[in-house]
């Protein structure tokens, strides 16, 4: 599950609005219109992130992989929020076709359409994805354009790439989260954990370096979670307290604000 077939496919020039790369010296990442998404990065012949791929878990086969952003929420609804908020599981975003603004070898730009709710016009997103030497920076920024108040509860959700045979290791300050060597994983589980955000957020790949979270202030908790530890495990910054999303002690964008939320994974090597 490490290997990296897509680094060996060729695509012909009407293809590229399809297969979206960012490269530079030492990286290549894999970008898609599809929610502004990130479906691999690799450093070197290393994936760091990704790659997106269908992975049987059970008797299912489910998606993984795929770097995306949750808008305009993070996890599932209450059922008992008010109807008009309704989402599927991580918003609307990652299944949402978006508009290519921006092109090039070390930028991507995105904006996704206009929607309409309850007869209110309401402009989507803006995704932003960035290449340095250091390594990529992801964005997203929100308008509401609409009349009234709306819940908003984004967050992050990137798949780290498990070094095969090596393990990693994830960090808050020097408090350890997460830890995989060899046959032994400890600190993470198909129940996602929590965690209130109170210091730097480092995941370390054995043997082949260490990824630091640029995180700003408004990203205020952690989600640890993976269903095949050995493969994949998810460090998830989110914007606001997980299970808030359209109650009264949840963020809410007040008519003409606007919300911008970034990740920065500076690579390091080892």
């Amino acid at each position: 599950m490490q290997n990296t077939p897509l680094l060996n496919r060729t695509f012909p020039p009407f293809a590229k609005e399809l297969e979206m790369w960012l490269k530079n010296r030492n990286y290549r990442v894999l970008v898609s219109p599809q929610g502004g998404s990130i479906l691999g990065l690799w450093w070197q012949e290393h994936c760091i992130l990704g790659p997106a791929r269908m992975v049987r878990v059970g008797k299912e086969l489910k998606a993984r992989g795929e770097t995306h952003w949750c808008y305009p929420n993070f996890g599932t609804v209450n059922p008992e929020v008010r109807p008009e908020y309704q989402q599927p599981k991580h918003g609307f975003l990652r299944h949402t076709l978006l508009n290519i603004t921006h092109y090039s070898d070390n930028l991507a730009q995105f904006e996704a359409p206009s929607f309409s709710r309850n007869g209110l016009l309401k402009s989507g997103p803006f995704v932003d994805i960035a290449l340095s030497s250091r390594g990529v920076w992801a964005s997203l920024c929100a308008k509401n354009n609409g009349l009234e108040e709306l819940p908003i509860l984004p967050a992050s959700h990137p798949y780290f790439a498990v070094p095969e045979g090596r393990g990693l290791e994830v960090k808050m300050g020097t408090e350890v989260l997460v830890a995989i060597y060899g046959a032994a994983a400890w600190g993470v589980n198909a129940k996602a954990c929590v965690v209130e955000r109170t210091g730097p957020v480092s995941v370390k790949l054995f043997g082949i370096g260490t990824v630091d979270l640029g995180l700003p202030d408004n990203c205020t908790h952690i989600v640890l979670w993976s269903d095949s530890p050995f493969d994949y495990v998810c460090v998830e910054p989110i914007f606001g307290t997980p299970g808030s999303y359209g109650t009264k002690e949840g963020r809410w964008l007040k008519p003409g604000e606007e919300t911008k939320c970034e990740v920065q994974f500076l690579f390091t090597p080892a």
